[in-house]
């Protein structure tokens, strides 16, 4: 198992803002086009056109395990879903997402599932780099298919508590509940 620390990814701050710059105005891009399907083809495409020529693997699923300490679990390890399971997990989930009925739902049971299928996605973790944003990307997208008025603003303006809380919904999925 891999955890970031052994394979760091190391980017100057002119390189880390040249990537936020690209990423920012792709993310922009891809939110004002309409087309969008339900799949797992979808979200890896999401992850391509985000950060083609900035990460080699670009789209690409890991084919490593990795771990990763994160600091709003006091420093312990997220683990995430085994490479070697990656593609069958990911299409796994989406298959239980196109085949579950809002018909019916109230609100709360809505967002309840949306939260449990946005954080399942997060969990995979397939990329080696840029999940968190391609998630945020893909669900968006599929906010407005569902009929939600949803826009990248909300994400921007949160990014770090999204984040802090797809880590958190991980362990409360996995029983680790971590008290600070």
């Amino acid at each position: 198992m891999i955890n970031y620390k052994e394979r760091p990814i190391h980017l100057s701050d002119e390189e880390c803002i040249e990537e936020a710059d690209k990423v920012s105005s792709r993310i922009a891009e891809i939110l004002s086009e309409t087309a969008f399907s339900f799949s797992p083809n979808e979200y890896i495409s999401i992850h391509c056109k985000l950060f083609q020529g900035i990460y080699s693997h670009a789209g690409k699923i890991r084919n490593y395990n990795i771990t990763k300490k994160e600091w709003v679990l006091n420093g312990e390890n997220v683990i995430y879903d085994s490479a070697s399971e990656l593609r069958a997990t990911l299409e796994y989930d989406f298959s239980q997402g196109k085949s579950f009925s809002y018909r019916g739902l109230s609100m709360d049971e809505i967002i309840h599932h949306l939260v449990i299928f946005v954080s399942r996605l997060w969990q995979i973790h397939i990329f080696g780099e840029g999940n968190t944003r391609t998630t945020a990307v893909f669900f968006i997208k599929y906010l407005r298919t569902l009929g939600f008025s949803a826009t990248n603003d909300i994400f921007a303006e949160n990014a770090w508590y999204f984040r802090n809380a797809l880590v958190r919904a991980n362990c409360v999925r996995n029983r680790k509940i971590f008290v600070q």
